[in-house]
C-alpha cells in the first residue's frame, strides 16, 4: 500500500477510486477505509475528488460500520468534494447518523460561512434545509 502512497497523483486518484467502489461492500474494509483516510488528507485536488466518490456508494447502505471513515472525511479537505452527496446519504440513512449529520453541518457552515451570511445567498435549497428527515435522526 505505501508504493500507492509514494506514487504519482494519478494513480493515488485510480487507488481512491478503486477503494472508494469496494469499501461498502468488502469483507475486510479496515484496509480501505484507511486508505481512503489517508488518501482524503492528499495534497493533490483529484485525488481528494477521487476519495470523495465514496459518498455515492453509500447510498442505501447502513453507515454504522463506515461512520469512523465518514467521520474522516468530513474532518478533511475531501469534505468540499463529497458535500452534496453526502448530505443526501445522511439525509436517507435508515441508522441513527444524528451526530454525523451535526458534524457535516458545522463543517458546511464553516466552509460556506461568508456565502450564507450573504443575505442574497440563494444557499438554502441545500440539503441541510429540506423538509423532514426520513432518518433515524433524532430516533432514540
Amino acid at each position: 500500500m505505501q508504493r500507492i502512497f509514494d506514487s504519482e497523483a494519478e494513480v493515488r486518484a485510480g487507488a481512491a477510486s478503486l477503494c472508494a467502489a469496494r469499501v461498502s461492500r468488502a469483507s475486510d474494509s479496515a484496509p480501505l477505509i484507511s486508505a481512503l483516510t489517508r488518501l482524503s488528507n492528499d495534497p493533490d485536488e483529484p485525488v481528494r475528488k477521487a476519495v470523495s466518490e465514496v459518498v455515492r456508494e453509500l447510498r442505501d447502505q447502513p453507515l454504522q460500520p463506515l461512520r469512523q471513515l465518514l467521520r474522516a472525511l468530513i474532518d478533511s479537505p475531501s469534505y468540499t468534494h463529497a458535500t452534496p452527496q453526502l448530505l443526501i446519504v445522511l439525509q436517507n440513512a435508515k441508522d441513527k447518523v444524528d451526530d454525523l449529520v451535526d458534524k457535516a453541518a458545522h463543517a458546511f457552515l464553516a466552509v460556506h460561512r461568508e456565502e450564507v451570511s450573504d443575505p442574497h445567498w440563494s444557499g438554502c435549497r441545500c440539503a441541510l434545509h429540506r423538509g423532514p428527515r426520513r432518518t433515524g435522526i433524532g430516533a432514540g
